[in-house]
């Protein structure tokens, strides 16, 4: 109960018009109000800018998980995030 998992997705068309941020402040708000206290979320290492908008609103890394995913025959790790609103 105390704590959530978080995904979020922008079409390439709207980066930069500030809808990421937008979403991110609503879904921490709302995480807030009704008592969610850690928020988890896992990113590609290689989306700077997802990274750089998580940490603008406080998450951490926690680490990177290696060949998180696989596009044909590439792996990709991810990095793994989170949020403390304690």
């Amino acid at each position: 109960k105390h704590r959530a998992t978080l995904a979020i997705s922008i079409l390439k068309s709207e980066w930069g018009k500030g809808v990421g941020s937008a979403m991110l402040e609503k879904l921490i708000e709302f995480a807030e109000s009704i008592g969610i206290e850690i928020i988890n979320l896992e990113v590609r290492c290689d989306n700077s800018r997802a990274i750089q908008l998580y940490e603008k609103y406080g998450f951490r890394c926690l680490g990177t998980s290696p060949a998180f995913f696989k596009i044909g025959d590439k792996y990709i790790d991810f990095e793994l995030m989170y949020l403390d609103l304690r």
